[in-house]
């Protein structure tokens, strides 16, 4: 098992950084959606950062026990970090995030086999207010932030239930 991380202010295990992937979401989906607030900007790129570096988090602690138990979930040979890192990309909710997060990080990427694009978009409303939401364009496909990561949380949950580092009590919505 790995050591406990001495740098993440408690967070020690992939429960306690999904959980604060839940804690974000929820903040996230409480703005009010006719006040265009930066502050929900920066909880969607922590959101996305977080729901990226949960991948890192399950290599820390997955063992060849947790590696066997997802290959015979999915059916697929996944029995390191670099083929788990791969299979997790081909999650599209995933590597959405992936891109945010690293774009974010470095302010470019390097080319992808898919590209997305995020944007803040104002929608009129009938009494004239205006809604205001993050939008990630993918494939022609237009989604709010808020859907990509409760995907992304939907997601994960999944993967801990299929690798055995977590009950369903301990991933169940809050």
């Amino acid at each position: 098992m790995a050591a406990t991380p001495d740098k993440t202010f408690a967070l020690e295990q992939p429960l306690d950084l999904f959980r604060k992937l839940q804690w974000e979401w929820d903040q996230l989906r409480r703005f009010d959606i006719t006040e265009a607030a930066i502050a929900k900007q920066y909880v969607a790129l922590n959101a996305a950062m977080t729901a990226w570096h949960l991948t890192d988090w399950f290599c820390a602690r997955m063992e060849k026990q947790h590696y066997a138990r997802l290959s015979i979930e999915v059916g697929e040979a996944i029995d390191n970090c670099r083929v788990f890192k791969k299979w997790v990309l081909r999650q599209r909710n995933i590597s959405i995030c992936e891109q945010i997060a690293v774009s974010t990080k470095h302010y470019q990427i390097d080319r992808r086999e898919h590209v997305v694009a995020t944007d803040r978009r104002e929608f009129p409303l009938a009494d004239g207010l205006v809604t205001h939401y993050l939008m990630v364009e993918d494939h022609n496909s237009l989604q709010p932030i808020e859907t990509v990561i409760g995907f992304a949380i939907a997601f994960w949950r999944t993967v801990f239930l299929m690798t055995g580092l977590a009950t369903e009590e301990d991933v169940a919505p809050k």
